[in-house]
């Protein structure tokens, strides 16, 4: 429906998208020699599309939909019972395709933009210091661990450099944030780190479950777990596909790199578990 309204004798022609609609009252006092024809235009589509508010129903974290993929079920749980280890720890992991094609390196285009982004970010010092604080951050909590000098990458089957970038925030606490580009490839006919791992959909609790067990006791209680994703080790035969580069020293644009790859520890500490 559109702004324009027409009314005149009682009829009204609101404009809409495909032509005017026209409403009103229709005359019944028909006599023997006159007529009254009415004409109803319906469009219709054969295409399986869903309406805006079909979308806002089927919504699968409104919890409505109750329909279950058989397939993306089967999927999580080979993956549960072949890639996920539970002992003391958390640990997975990568969810590879079967015959997923080889991955480049990416070394020499992780290198080029790790170096354009610090030549870039030395025009703001305190986002380049930033930027580097987010490293230094995520080595300390033993998310991230650097890449040894004595490994020898030939005994490898798997390396792959992620680059990254940053994306400045309004915020006085995080003005930058890191965001790692998992789809990048140097070439169109090669394959990045996200062609070569399954797609499968999110498997999330029903958000409607979850606020009907909120009511279900006297009290309520929240919390939340810090870095709740870098919370899941990363098993040791995929980390080397995660490796990134970083600069030596945050004051130097020009100084060297410094490798390393996502371990994704588990640090207790930051845990707060409750029982009900």
């Amino acid at each position: 429906m559109e702004d324009k309204i027409i009314r005149e004798k009682g009829h009204t022609a609101v404009q809409s998208k495909i032509g005017y609609l026209l409403s009103g009252p229709i005359n019944r006092n028909i006599t023997q020699h006159s007529t009254s024809t009415v004409l109803l235009n319906v469009i219709s589509s054969h295409q399986l599309e869903k309406t805006e508010i079909e979308k806002f129903w089927t919504l699968e974290s409104i919890g409505i939909n109750t329909c279950e993929n058989k397939e993306n079920t089967n999927n999580l749980q080979t993956y549960q019972n072949t890639a996920i280890d539970y002992e003391k720890k958390y640990t997975a992991k990568l969810p590879w395709k079967l015959d997923h094609p080889d991955m480049p390196s990416n070394m020499a285009i992780a290198k080029g933009k790790t170096k354009n982004i610090a030549r870039r970010l030395h025009r703001e010092p305190h986002l380049l210091q930033k930027y580097s604080e987010i490293i230094n951050e995520q080595e300390k909590g033993r998310f991230i661990e650097r890449v040894p000098n004595t490994e020898d990458d030939n005994n490898k089957h798997m390396i792959h450099y992620i680059p990254h970038q940053p994306v400045k925030k309004d915020s006085e606490t995080t003005p930058i944030r890191i965001v790692y580009d998992c789809s990048c490839k140097p070439q169109q006919d090669l394959a990045s780190l996200n062609d070569c791992l399954m797609p499968t959909p999110p498997n999330l609790n029903d958000l409607t479950k979850i606020l009907m067990r909120s009511r279900i006791g006297e009290y309520g209680i929240s919390t939340d777990i810090e870095k709740a994703i870098l919370q899941i080790g990363l098993d040791k035969k995929d980390r080397d596909a995660t490796r990134f580069f970083s600069l030596a020293d945050p004051n130097d644009p020009h100084s060297s790199l410094t490798a390393y790859r996502f371990k994704f520890d588990i640090v207790w500490r930051n845990m707060l578990i409750i029982y009900f």
